[in-house]
């Protein structure tokens, strides 16, 4: 497990049986998307738009722009690869 992190980014993969958290303010920006052809079973908790057993397909942009309803946000996956993207919109990537 990886991350990548710049001043306006911090991207990491999510995969199967993993939970990841994403940390904030209420009101940072993040997105999850897809990264094989199909991703079953997306559950996102603490979030503007929450998700229980939702699915995303390649080219159906669902997952863009959430927002962090609290502090901590909850993301996990049952089948497929999933990237998370959380955006830092004034400039400095806060590490978690």
């Amino acid at each position: 497990q990886a991350k990548l992190i710049n001043e306006h980014n911090e991207i990491s993969l999510i995969a199967p049986g993993q939970i990841e958290v994403v940390e904030g303010s209420p009101g940072d920006l993040f997105s999850l998307l897809p990264l094989t052809t199909e991703v079953t079973g997306i559950r996102v908790q603490g979030a503007r738009w929450p998700l229980e057993e939702a699915t995303f397909e390649i080219g159906n942009p669902y997952g863009l722009s959430n927002r962090l309803a609290a502090e901590r946000v909850n993301i996990s996956i049952k089948s497929g690869l999933a990237l998370l993207i959380k955006v830092n919109e004034q400039g400095k990537a806060r590490c978690g």
